[in-house]
């Protein structure tokens, strides 16, 4: 179940046109690690349906992960793409001490 919480300006919105992209003009992705992985599968719904097709400009807002997860977006098959960020992302290693070009 996907909760929605909005104001009441935005709730009468909604009511009224539907939850449609279209009434979207910004997207602030979470960063924080790897906090991220619990909204992929939110992300994948968002960027492989929900926004598919989208002909008007969507900006999309995020630092640490979420400007990973921003990148992922802006590519021609967004799925594709945040799915390879999780497979790498979760797949990383580095050693007990690992310096600054280790992590770069």
């Amino acid at each position: 179940m996907l909760e929605i919480y909005a104001g009441k300006n935005a709730f009468k919105t909604i009511q009224q046109r539907g939850f449609k992209q279209e009434l979207f003009t910004n997207f602030l992705g979470a960063s924080g690690g790897p906090k991220w992985f619990t909204l992929l599968g939110l992300d994948k719904y968002l960027f492989g349906d929900f926004f598919k097709g989208r002909s008007t400009e969507l900006n999309v807002i995020g630092s640490s992960a979420g400007a990973f997860r921003a990148a992922c977006f802006a590519q021609n098959d967004p799925v594709a793409a945040i799915t390879r960020l999780a497979d790498k992302y979760a797949r990383t290693r580095y050693d007990n001490k690992p310096s600054a070009v280790d992590i770069s």
